[in-house]
């Protein structure tokens, strides 16, 4: 039985078609088959028989006279011709002759079915059953001989059945081959005429499945049937409409997309089941999310328990909104903010989720705090010795030696406070978020640059009775701000001055290594203990904090180093052995 539930048109009347033919075809096979299989059947039969008489006169003959030898020669000869084996056999079923074997060492066929058969009916008889002598299935007509009305012999013609179904084989492959061939034509034809007739349906059909699929580019469509073209114009109109409101609705929601994407903001939307429906890259980087999410469970994805239950807690109240500190390193605070909203049309809820990364302002307001702080007490040391000593005069020393003594105290910390407002306002003016874009390059003599540095230092230099060594090549040119890498050079040889022994070296070198120009700065002085060289570059950090405000430090020096250095796309380093040697290299990319 055909199904006719959900065919295309052309499986369908092809189907059908293919179906009638195939069946027309093989029930004629078989009929035909049946039909010459009985046939054939019959006539091999007759043949059996016919062949069996012919002999019967002359193998009568020879026996009566008892010419068994010209009987099997002549049996032999028929045999070669007709290919039907001959059996002779006496009353007693001694094998008097055969065309196959010796009837000499041949086995007594009184118990032959078809010899049997044929004393004991007196006609011939027919029997098909395995012959042990021939080793096949074999079709047998015995009849018996009679001379004057007495029974003489039994003559028995046979032939296997594999040489007839080997024609019979032959014959039904030519039957089949030449059905296939017609079958084959049919279905050509049926073929040709299901597909004219199913085209323009197939056409209409695809620019169907086309539009659909958002695809408006529509086939045309050349038949004579009218309802066919009808239906062709009324989608194409359907078609330009659709384009247009579908054009309308990818506007907006590229626009949707690209403010979304391009927020600073993390925004994440969940369904009822918490499967996040909508997430933007500043989400999924503030929350470390990697791959595909949308439509995933927010427990596959989040692995901070924290801002899970943050969301699971915004379904109780309707509107959440949190400070979570994210448990990696380096730290990460998020100002998280969530809404839940409730869609009429399907009654279900959404909930909205806005993340803000709020580190970094976190973390300039500790450092800002924390400046803060640190100038205060940077300043309050100076200005109680100012004050202490001023009091002092004022209260009437009248000695000159003390007098000048309270002065020096004075100059000395009015000094440190000058020098620590310098260094404030070169940090503040390096921090400025506008100083990049006024940062001008140019090429500058190395040489001349470190000359200049040096010059600067050398009074504090010859006061120690430090000798300060230059090591660089006199044509070196590098693009770079000029006083800023003075400024930084002045900064780390002043630092290595404090820091080093009466009569010892500094020595400062510029080389070039791979793809950077190399600043370094040796001395060998005291040196610095490997847990202090972390946070050597913060502002106000000192290794030894009496000793540093004792020469005159204000703990900015390095500070503005590393932020020069920052400022040319460059990095800083120490490497220091402790009471032999502290190297500071500052390295400078050659763009």
């Amino acid at each position: 039985m055909i199904n006719l539930k959900h065919k295309p048109l052309f499986n369908l009347i092809f189907s059908l078609f293919a179906t009638l033919i195939l069946f027309t075809v093989i029930a004629s096979l078989w009929m035909f088959i049946v039909f010459f299989d009985h046939f054939y059947q019959k006539s091999v039969y007759e043949k059996l028989q016919s062949n069996n008489l012919a002999l019967q006169h002359y193998a009568a003959k020879a026996i009566s006279e008892k010419k068994y030898d010209s009987l099997n020669a002549s049996i032999k000869e028929f045999t070669a011709k007709t290919n039907i084996r001959v059996t002779v056999t006496n009353p007693k079923g001694t094998v008097l002759a055969d065309s196959k074997s010796n009837s000499k060492e041949m086995e007594n066929h009184l118990h032959r079915p078809e010899i049997n058969a044929a004393l004991a009916q007196r006609k011939g008889t027919y029997f098909t059953r395995y012959s042990a002598t021939m080793e096949k299935e074999t079709i047998y007509f015995a009849s018996p001989l009679e001379k004057g009305g007495k029974l003489i012999a039994v003559l028995r013609t046979a032939i296997t059945v594999d040489s007839t179904h080997r024609l019979l084989h032959q014959l039904y492959i030519k039957i089949i081959s030449a059905s296939l061939i017609i079958a084959f034509l049919a279905a050509c034809f049926v073929f040709i005429t299901s597909k004219k007739l199913t085209a323009p349906l197939l056409m209409l059909r695809d620019n169907a499945i086309n539009l659909a699929k958002g695809n408006f580019k529509r086939k045309p469509i050349n038949t004579k049937i009218e309802e066919i073209n009808e239906l062709s114009i009324s989608m194409i109109g359907m078609s330009n409409s659709l384009q247009n409101k579908i054009d309308e609705i990818e506007r907006r929601k590229e626009e949707a997309e690209t403010i979304l994407l391009n927020m600073k903001e993390g925004i994440i939307a969940l369904d009822d089941d918490l499967n996040i429906t909508t997430i933007n890259e500043a989400a999924k980087k503030n929350l470390e999310i990697t791959g595909i999410a949308k439509g995933k469970h927010l427990n596959e994805l989040v692995r901070y328990s924290q801002f899970v239950d943050f969301v699971k807690e915004i379904s109780q109240k309707s509107s959440l909104r949190q400070r979570i500190k994210l448990p990696i390193m380096p730290e990460k605070i998020l100002d998280v903010r969530g809404t839940t909203i409730k869609d009429t049309k399907k009654n279900t809820f959404v909930t909205l989720i806005v993340l803000n990364d709020i580190t970094q302002m976190i973390l300039l307001e500790n450092m800002r705090k924390e400046f803060a702080a640190n100038v205060s007490h940077e300043l309050k040391t100076p200005l109680t010795a100012i004050k202490g000593a001023a009091e002092t005069l004022i209260n009437g020393v009248t000695k000159e030696k003390a007098s000048k003594h309270f002065l020096k105290i004075i100059e000395k910390h009015a000094n440190r406070l000058h020098a620590l407002i310098n260094d404030i306002m070169s940090l503040s003016k390096l921090e400025q978020d506008d100083f990049s874009d006024k940062f001008i390059k140019e090429k500058r003599k190395i040489l001349t640059l470190m000359k200049s540095s040096k010059n600067m230092c050398e009074e504090k230099a010859l006061k120690k009775k430090i000798k300060i060594e230059i090591q660089c090549k006199k044509n070196v040119f590098v693009e770079v701000n000029g006083a800023m890498i003075e400024q930084l050079l002045i900064n780390l040889i002043d630092n290595a001055i404090k820091f080093s022994p009466k009569g010892s070296i500094i020595t400062v070198s510029a080389t070039f290594k791979k793809e950077n120009f190399v600043l370094e700065v040796t001395d060998h002085g005291c040196g610095i203990p490997e847990e202090h060289i972390p946070r050597l570059f913060e502002r106000f950090y000192r290794v030894e904090k009496g000793r540093s405000r004792n020469s005159g430090g204000t703990g900015l020096g390095l500070s503005i180093v590393k932020h020069i250095t920052q400022i040319h796309n460059g990095t800083v380093s120490v490497k220091s052995i402790p009471e032999k040697e502290t190297t500071f290299t500052v390295k400078l990319p050659l763009s």
